[in-house]
């Protein structure tokens, strides 16, 4: 059979299969960017490394849809580089794609409070950002930018911040704060095992588990540097921060929708997206396509 007539089905879990086709479903056809497969490879080559490419990314989004609570999907490629992946029941079609498309690129990352650059700069600040400090109480050691819009913060950032530092934002009450950034002590790589959870409240949240060698990294980074709180960057956005002690962390962090999201629905989308990227990273980019 011509590697294009092939139809590779990776996850299949129908009991009812006339009732799923017949009921509502999410369908959508993804193509695997395959730039960084080298062009000196001859035809057939090429040809097999980019099946084996795109079977490797359906057993990732197959991972990633059980990962969400996705029981009844589908995840076909056609030999070569087109996948289309059909999520069976009411879903929203946004929040599958959010799950299923990114790369999921995680990095766990100290939030570095000990000198703050940003004592000196205060007179120069813009009317629009506040100088507040995490303790509550006005330390130059601890203290960060605020404002109710994102985008003046991002400005702020990029004109007032040192060379060298790195800075991200981060929602905080009814506006935005900035987060400085130590490197990396864990990645994707580092991660064992995602769960979506729900509270007693019913308010979901993604429980990540780390290897025990991750783990030992962070704390010898976190207490280095006086952390208090561990951020979360997932394709290059804070997601998260979790709050970080010597002694009670462990390789489990627990990853709550922001507060900011006060809808069920919000939370719910926000967990789904969350919890599907940090399944299975994909280290292709995935373009949707169209008929």
């Amino acid at each position: 059979m011509a590697a294009a007539a092939m139809l590779v089905l990776l996850a299949v879990d129908l009991p009812d299969a006339q009732a799923q086709v017949e009921g509502n479903r999410v369908e959508f056809d993804l193509t695997i960017d395959d730039r960084h497969i080298h062009d000196d490879l001859d035809g057939d080559l090429r040809s097999r490394q980019i099946a084996e490419i795109s079977i490797k990314v359906a057993e990732r989004i197959e991972k990633r849809l059980d990962a969400i609570g996705i029981k009844n999907h589908e995840v076909e490629f056609d030999g070569g580089r087109n996948l289309r992946v059909t999520a069976f029941g009411n879903h929203s079609e946004p929040i599958i794609k959010g799950a299923v498309i990114p790369s999921g690129r995680l990095e766990i990352r100290p939030v570095l409070v000990n000198d703050s650059p940003w004592a000196d700069l205060s007179a120069a600040l813009p009317d629009n950002i506040e100088l507040r400090s995490e303790s509550g109480i006005f330390r130059t050691d601890r203290l960060y930018l605020f404002s109710f819009s994102s985008s003046q913060l991002w400005r702020a950032l990029q004109e007032h911040s040192p060379d060298g530092e790195e800075f991200e934002i981060f929602p905080d009450g009814d506006g935005w704060r900035s987060l400085r950034l130590g490197p990396p002590a864990a990645t994707d790589g580092d991660v064992q095992s995602v769960r979506l959870r729900r509270n007693p409240a019913g308010i979901p949240f993604v429980a990540l588990s780390l290897s025990a060698q991750a783990a030992q990294e962070i704390r010898s980074s976190a207490s280095s540097e006086q952390v208090r709180h561990l951020a979360i960057v997932l394709d290059g956005e804070v997601v998260g921060l979790h709050p970080y002690s010597e002694r009670g962390f462990s390789e489990t962090l627990t990853l709550d929708p922001p507060t900011h999201l006060s809808s069920v629905e919000a939370r719910d989308n926000w967990a789904m997206q969350v919890a599907g990227r940090l399944a299975a990273p994909i280290p292709v980019r995935l373009v949707e396509t169209q008929e």
